[in-house]
């Protein structure tokens, strides 16, 4: 079995091959199956191809062939046209990347789904729900664009290609660090579990690059070391909420980052949060849609820790515990006062 990056892809194209063919042996599957299970990277092989069909466009109709099933769910039987147009269109992909050993990729999730990713360099970026980024890492440089939604970033270290994620109009430049991101389309909020991360606005990447690197090299003990020219550097257990029109402001909560970043365990937690912020949050994870319709609860304050993966029980428990009372719409749930008739 093909153990290295190139002979994994290699493999997993010729499985893949060899599966549409209908052709498969028994013995095959189990070979391959074996190799699947082996080591979590052999699926991200797989994965890839379908992220190459992605961006290559999509096929109509059925293929009307039948194939020998293995039993790894049906995101892997349906890929498997997706991944035989994938293996014509990477060559071309790899052409139209930026740079030598670039990789140019676009992951995403869908309402309520969380991915994690492993990138080439060796960092890992959990998507949250509805998230789409794109990454391009080459031997020079690793940039990240958050086209929209939220992600946690664990970073590996390497000073000679800082890493700079945009998001909106603000780019966050790293050495290597653990942090989290969200962009709503409005205000980009960063919250900083391990190391430093500057902020600035676009354009801006190579300053703060420079002031990093200054600063890893003094240690982490420059006077003044939050101080940035149009931006901002955060330290371990800051959060900055920025707009498109203010500077970047450190909300001073250290120590509560772990808010920021609870929903990679599936929950989300609220702290004396008004109710119109939690239902705005709990939209994000549901494709039923929630509406505040009474202007006196809006302001309503609401903390407790709340299931992703379960938000009807989650409306459910607030209207156990509170005064409102939750009615179906048919395209949406609308929330009011329990004294509403």
């Amino acid at each position: 079995m093909a153990s290295n990056e190139s002979g994994g892809r290699t493999f997993a194209a010729e499985a893949v091959a060899r599966l549409y063919s209908g052709e498969m042996t028994e013995a095959e599957e189990r070979n391959i199956e074996s190799w699947l299970q082996a080591d979590p990277r052999h699926r991200a092989y797989y994965q890839e191809m379908l992220d190459v069909w992605d961006t290559a466009g999509n096929v109509g109709g059925s293929t009307g062939q039948e194939t020998r099933g293995l039993r790894f769910g049906n995101r892997f039987l349906l890929g498997v046209a997706a991944s035989l147009l994938a293996l014509t269109a990477l060559p071309l992909l790899m052409f139209y990347t930026s740079g030598p050993g670039s990789e140019l990729r676009r992951y995403e999730t869908g309402v309520g789904e969380i991915r994690e990713v492993d990138l080439v360099d060796g960092s890992n970026v959990t998507l949250n729900t509805n998230t789409q980024i794109l990454v391009d890492i080459s031997e020079t440089e690793r940039r990240i664009i958050l086209d929209h939604g939220e992600a946690f970033f664990d970073i590996a270290k390497d000073l000679s290609r800082p890493l700079t994620v945009s998001a909106g109009d603000r780019v966050i430049t790293v050495l290597g660090t653990s942090f989290n991101v969200n962009w709503d389309g409005r205000d980009v909020t960063v919250a900083v579990i391990e190391g430093q991360v500057a902020v600035q606005a676009e354009g801006a990447e190579q300053m703060a690059a420079e002031h990093l690197i200054r600063l890893n090299n003094a240690g982490g003990g420059l006077p003044g070391s939050t101080a940035l020219q149009h931006g901002v550097v955060l330290e371990a257990g800051d959060v900055a909420q920025i707009s498109r029109t203010a500077e970047p402001v450190i909300e001073a909560i250290s120590g509560n980052t772990d808010r920021y970043q609870s929903w990679r365990f599936g929950y989300i937690r609220f702290d004396d949060e008004r109710l119109s912020a939690v239902i705005k949050e709990l939209n994000r994870y549901s494709s039923t849609r929630l509406s505040v319709g009474s202007p006196d609860i809006a302001n309503m304050k609401v903390s407790g820790v709340f299931r992703t993966s379960d938000i009807d029980n989650t409306i459910s428990g607030l209207e156990l515990i509170f005064p409102i009372k939750v009615l179906d719409r048919g395209d949406h749930m609308l929330i009011v006062s329990a004294s509403d008739r």
